[in-house]
């Protein structure tokens, strides 16, 4: 399939959008909050994303029963950021974001008081902890509150999919959904590129720093990008609805 850029104005958006509207059904959310600190999430982060590092993970020996990918990148046995749908059935939704560029990315915490370094001695290693009467004290990292994915340095991109998984048979494969919004965290604008389900790549240039609703434009999608080629990117609460299972 031969793959092409569409860059469109807002105005041609919306306008190629509500054509699409027309023509594809809408179907029953599963709406997820990826706020990048659900707790069954960063459970499934290797370390639990303990030293903010978001590894590729796969099932392993380590906490949470999870451990670092010897393939990074390998997107049939691993992943960084996997996050179900809260009230899913048999067959169930999960948001994936991963880099793009690098092996891993950083979900760093929101409490400030995580100032030292503590290994718990579980095998998971060294990670943030709170001075607590001359010592360190590990926390729950995966009950931690999170900042979203910052990266390390300009081109980095995020890939945004949605899975589908039955727990008895495992993947069930990747879906169409919807992109709702995203918060941009870092100073620069970005650049949000679908793969609509007719085939084609879309890209809305310079989406400014805050929240972005794109609602509006990006559904019936199966992949997302997000990123700039020429500054640094952070992102986080990114919400995806309308799963086509």
């Amino acid at each position: 399939m031969t793959i092409k850029k569409h860059i469109l104005s807002t105005a041609m958006a919306f306008a190629v959008g509500m054509a699409l509207t027309t023509m594809s059904p809408r179907v029953e959310a599963q709406r997820i909050v990826g706020n990048f600190a659900d707790p069954t999430a960063l459970t499934t982060v290797a370390n639990q994303a303990r030293a903010t590092f978001a590894m590729w993970t796969t099932w392993g020996s380590g906490p949470g029963g999870v451990t670092t990918c010897p393939t990074p990148g390998d997107w049939v046995n691993c992943w960084v950021y996997w996050q179900p749908e809260p009230a899913g059935g048999a067959t169930y939704a999960a948001l994936r974001v991963e880099p793009n560029v690098n092996s891993h990315y950083h979900l760093g915490f929101d409490d400030p008081t995580l100032t030292c370094f503590v290994d718990p001695g579980d095998g998971g290693g060294s990670g943030f902890g709170r001075p607590s009467g001359g010592t360190c004290v590990a926390p729950n990292w995966a009950y931690e509150g999170r900042t979203g994915p910052a990266a390390h340095s300009f081109g980095e991109w995020y890939y945004v999919t949605v899975e589908t998984w039955n727990n008895a048979y495992g993947s069930q494969g990747y879906r169409l959904f919807d992109l709702e919004s995203f918060v941009v965290t870092s100073d620069d604008p970005v650049d949000l590129w679908v793969l609509w389900y007719d085939g084609y790549w879309y890209v809305l240039e310079d989406l400014p720093p805050g929240y972005n609703d794109v609602s509006w434009w990006a559904y019936s999608v199966s992949d997302v990008m997000i990123g700039s080629d020429t500054n640094y990117t952070s992102i986080d609460d990114v919400i995806v609805s309308d799963v086509h299972f």
